[in-house]
């Protein structure tokens, strides 16, 4: 087995979340890894070959383009192919906020099978081995992936049935670009639908307006930055693309209920 793995000293720093490892494993036909009891998370994508994971007495298969998560203190088994031993990428977390995550999207399922999830397990590998970030700023770049992971997983089986792809599209665009300047205009222009009819049809289907949907997801991030990292609340006000700091500060209490200041005052 070959493992190309980032690693590091477990510490939690009294964040919420704590990242020991992250890597590619290209598994041989030996790989079998059992847990009794941990309070380790995984979560994994499998880029090739097939693997087997046993959880509360059944078997589930996993080949490429699937997504399994182990949850904290669940005994389980996984193991690789005799044949065609699989080739994934690992994500090892500690931490209550995985497990709320969980909960709050109601997340039941071990395997999610053909997701579209993998440029966030490469864009957080890539971070780690090439930029080597200091710790807490990894944290905080792990829990917006792991959210947008999560909320890609809770959305997978209504949107695969239900919502048209240019739809489906357009959220996408929008959870990519999160921390970068996007216009209703440009979103429209690339997904080829009006500007009325991709509002009135995201609505339709997700509940909110594209716009809302951004805004929610600029403040959820704002709080998870606001939690886990040193950023001031101008440089996350500038890095979630608001017009400024004092119109984030407003939007962000109108949201919440709180200033930014006094969020992160209490936690």
């Amino acid at each position: 087995m070959i493992e190309d793995v980032v690693v590091f000293p477990f510490n939690n720093h009294g964040i919420p979340i704590s990242v020991p490892l992250i890597g590619i494993a290209y598994c041989d036909e030996n790989y079998k890894i059992y847990r009794k009891n941990t309070n380790l998370c995984c979560i994994e994508y499998v880029l090739d070959g097939i693997g087997y994971i046993i959880r509360n007495g059944i078997q589930y298969t996993v080949t490429s383009g699937d997504l399994y998560i182990i949850r904290p203190f669940e005994p389980h088994l996984y193991f690789a192919d005799k044949i065609k031993p699989l080739t994934k990428i690992c994500l090892c977390v500690y931490g209550d906020f995985i497990q709320n995550l969980i909960d709050n999207y109601n997340i039941t399922d071990t395997v999610f099978k053909n997701t579209s999830t993998k440029h966030i397990f490469y864009e957080l590998f890539n971070l780690a081995k090439n930029e080597k970030p200091e710790y807490k700023c990894f944290c905080s770049k792990v829990a917006l992936g792991i959210h947008q992971i999560f909320e890609e997983l809770a959305f997978s089986k209504y949107s695969q049935t239900n919502i048209p792809e240019n739809i489906m599209e357009i959220k996408k665009i929008i959870d990519l670009n999160i921390e970068k300047k996007v216009s209703l205009n440009d979103i429209a222009q690339k997904t080829h639908i009006s500007k009325p009819h991709m509002i009135k049809y995201f609505k339709k289907y997700y509940g909110f307006t594209p716009y809302d949907y951004l805004l929610s997801q600029r403040i959820d991030s704002a709080k998870i930055f606001l939690n886990n990292s040193s950023l001031t609340i101008k440089e996350i006000s500038a890095r979630l693309c608001f017009t400024d700091e004092h119109y984030f500060s407003n939007i962000f209490k109108e949201k919440t209920g709180q200033s930014p200041s006094e969020y992160k005052n209490k936690i």
